[in-house]
Order: C-alpha cells, then sequence, then structure tokens
C-alpha cells in the first residue's frame, strides 16, 4: 500500500511500518519524521532524496533501521548527513551501486556516540568494529589517510570521487576492496597495504594493462558511474558497463581497444534489453555524447 502526506511519498509494510519512497519538499535543512499517519518509519528506499537543489542537511529520524542503496544523489549542496543509533546497513555484498550518489559538497557523515551498528569518524562511515569502510563524504579533507587497523573490507564506492584524498595506508588484514572503491579520487597518488611478515603471491595477485583498459572516460562525454545513474535515476533500471560499451559501439562512440570484447569468436555475451538500451541512448543524449 502506497500514500503521500505533506513533502513524504512513502509505502507500508505488512507489519504496518513505513518506508519512505520520496521527498518532495524544497527545505535546506530536513528532518524525517519518526512517524507518519500514526505509523513508525522504519526504511528510506532507492531515490529518497534524489534531485533536491536546496537540501543541505540531511537528519535521518530515530527508528529508521535501513537505508536502501543510493538513496540520496544529485544534491549538489548537501554537507551533512545524520543517521540515527537504530540504522544497520548490511554487510556489504558487491553491489555495483553506491550508499550515496552524487553528493559533492558532503563533508560530515554522523553517528550517534551510542549507535551499536555504525560508526563515523573524519567523514567516514565504518560498522560498529570498524571491520568495514561503508562509504564516506565526498568533500571530507581525507588527504594522508590511514584506516584503522581492524578493517578488512572496503566496500562498493567507498571513497569515490573524493578529489581530497591524496593517498591511503590499509592494514594488511584488508581482504576485499569493492568494485569502484576509489573511482574518480584524481588525486589519490598512493596506496599501500601493510604487511607484517612474508607476503604469499599466491594469495595476492594484481594484474595491469592499458591494453584492456576503457580510456573513453578519461575523453569529453559521462563516465560509466554517471551514465549508470542517470539511467537509474531517470528509468529505476541497472545497466552494466558492458552494455553501455555495446551501445557506445552502435552509437559510434569509441571504448577502450579490448574493452568487453569476447575472448575468442565461440565465446557469447549477453545483450543489452531493448529497453535499456533506450535508456542508455537517452543518457548519451542528455550528456551530449550523441
Amino acid at each position: 500500500m502506497h500514500g503521500s502526506i505533506q513533502d513524504y511519498a512513502y509505502k507500508i509494510t505488512n507489519n504496518g511500518q513505513v518506508i519512505i519512497t520520496k521527498y518532495t519538499g524544497t527545505d535546506a535543512d530536513v528532518t524525517t519524521p519518526d512517524t507518519i499517519d500514526g505509523m513508525p518509519v522504519i526504511g528510506i528506499d532507492t531515490n529518497a532524496f534524489f534531485d533536491l537543489p536546496n537540501l543541505e542537511t540531511l537528519t535521518i529520524s530515530e527508528g529508521v533501521q535501513s537505508i536502501s542503496d543510493t538513496f540520496t544523489g544529485n544534491v549538489p549542496k548537501l554537507r551533512q548527513i545524520h543517521f540515527p543509533s537504530t540504522l544497520d546497513f548490511r554487510t556489504p555484498d558487491g553491489s555495483n551501486y553506491p550508499i550515496l550518489g552524487s553528493c559533492p559538497s558532503l563533508e560530515e557523515i554522523t553517528v550517534p556516540d551510542n549507535s551499536p551498528y555504525l560508526y563515523a569518524e573524519n567523514g567516514i562511515l565504518y560498522d560498529s568494529a570498524q571491520y568495514a569502510v561503508l562509504c564516506s563524504a565526498q568533500n571530507a579533507d581525507l588527504g594522508d589517510l590511514v584506516l584503522p587497523e581492524t578493517v578488512q573490507i572496503i566496500n562498493t564506492h567507498a571513497f569515490e570521487y573524493n578529489t581530497h584524498l591524496t593517498s591511503i595506508q590499509m592494514p594488511d588484514c584488508v581482504y576485499l576492496i569493492g568494485y569502484q572503491a576509489f573511482e574518480s579520487c584524481v588525486n589519490l597518488e598512493t596506496v599501500v597495504l601493510l604487511s607484517k611478515g612474508k607476503v604469499d603471491s599466491k594469495k595476492i595477485r594484481v594484474e595491469f594493462s592499458l591494453e584492456d583498459m576503457d580510456m573513453s572516460e578519461f575523453q569529453d562525454g559521462a563516465t560509466y558511474p554517471q551514465i549508470k545513474e542517470y539511467v537509474l535515476e531517470h528509468t529505476g533500471l541497472k545497466v552494466s558497463n558492458l552494455y553501455i560499451s555495446q551501445i557506445k559501439r552502435k552509437c559510434g562512440i569509441g571504448v577502450g581497444k579490448n574493452y568487453n570484447l569476447p575472448k575468442s569468436e565461440d565465446s557469447r555475451q549477453p545483450q543489452c534489453p531493448q529497453e535499456k538500451e533506450k535508456a542508455i541512448r537517452e543518457a548519451f543524449k542528455y550528456f551530449g555524447m550523441i
């Protein structure tokens, strides 16, 4: 069941609890309600706080237990997000979509000291044990960052778009760095993974080849994450790098020499569905690529 009240659209769960699906107001400072029509607000849905040019401070009310990936984005003035003590993010699972969308002015993420689930410091959001870096403020002045010795996971898109990050030192217990964790960190020059002992080359392997790299993101036009975000925001569809590169070729837009090509003539790749192709082409038009 769905409904709307004041500046909020929402849906009601089978248990009589509310998940906010869209904020439609224009306020600069927003605090979500803890109840709507007498029912407790327990969740924030994907894209609930998207395309809000006036939003500067967002406070999620106590009682909210879950927030969907990319719950906010395209908020150019947003400087602060305050999460409640009741919020418990899921364990990072390799999702290709970030917790935060585009928040270029975001400097601060806070969590109450009594939160049993989360911990925030210097614009970085961790789980309470500081086992995982969940996300970070895109305009936080991270500089030369030294992660806590407890960190083992750096989540998908964790430091994406942070232009202040210049170096990062990770403890030797880090075993997972998620998809595009350092995407568009244009000033990041040094990444150090500490080791207390002899490195087992069978456990650590890094391959890097310019031949296999898609260099189109350094050319005019939008990056893959920007295209994905646009498509998700305007159609609700999730598209992969593979699909974007396929439609780029159809439109005569250059991609990397060997990017996403099949390994042999007999190899079969999934082809971009017509619905997603149309959405990707619309994104290309929006960014002036076609």
